[in-house]
């Protein structure tokens, strides 16, 4: 599921909880996007806002739509190299293309 990035937006009152089943082999705990712990077999997680939690804003929607369908048609390779640059942040490509002119 690493490859699928989906949010998920809380109302201030709703609180999900996760049960780890029993035979489960390995999980861990990520949070924004960094594994932070493993979690145990039969481990009780909950979830629920934080109040002094960061505010998240997408400056160009667009783009973030493009990356996620280039991210997901990862799994449908091969990839022509114009998709690829598409992964490189803005300022670095700039940067690339000075370099490979000089």
């Amino acid at each position: 599921m690493a490859g699928i990035d989906r949010s998920v937006v809380l109302a201030a009152r709703e609180r999900y909880r996760f049960d780890i089943a029993e035979g489960t082999r390995s999980a861990a705990l990520e949070v924004d996007g960094l594994v932070v712990g493993e979690v145990a077999t039969g481990a009780q997680l909950e979830v629920r806002l934080r109040k002094d939690a960061g505010s998240v804003v997408r400056l160009d929607a667009e783009r973030h739509g493009r990356t996620g369908r280039l991210k997901l048609g990862l799994l449908d390779l091969p990839l022509r190299p114009d998709q690829l640059i598409e992964l490189i942040p803005h300022d670095l490509r700039q940067k690339l293309r000075r370099e490979t002119e000089d």
